[in-house]
């Protein structure tokens, strides 16, 4: 079992009780969670990025490709950033619920409750 199974809290915060060196754990993320004052150069282009979202009505997104000296995680280079509002990131958690309920939903058609719950067991 790895560290963190099971583990929740009231915030989402976890990782001073498991020692996982970060803040949150959920199905898909391993998350830091910060509260401290943008670069200004930042603060500007999500400033920006949001005003002109509102008049093209669509959502704001800032893409980061850091220019620091390259790292790797795994062999792989650490992604591009990408930062997009906590309203977008909610409607795609939603969207990805969704999209796996019926997916599971679709998966057991046409099969009886034993045969359903034997393709559940030989997955596991």
């Amino acid at each position: 079992m790895k560290p963190g199974n099971g583990i929740v809290s009231e915030t989402g915060r976890v990782g001073h009780v498991t020692a996982l060196q970060f803040d949150a754990l959920s199905l898909h993320y391993a998350a830091e969670n910060k509260q401290e004052r943008v670069p200004a150069t930042w603060w500007n282009y999500w400033l920006k990025i949001c005003q002109r979202s509102v008049e093209w009505g669509k959502t704001p997104l800032i893409r980061i490709e850091p220019t620091n000296d390259e790292k790797y995680v795994n062999g792989k280079p650490v992604p591009i950033l990408h930062i997009i509002t906590e309203d977008r990131h909610k409607e795609l958690l939603d969207y990805e619920r969704l999209y796996l309920s019926q997916t599971a939903q679709s998966s057991t058609i046409g099969y009886s409750k034993e045969q359903q719950i034997g393709r559940r067991t030989r997955r596991k």
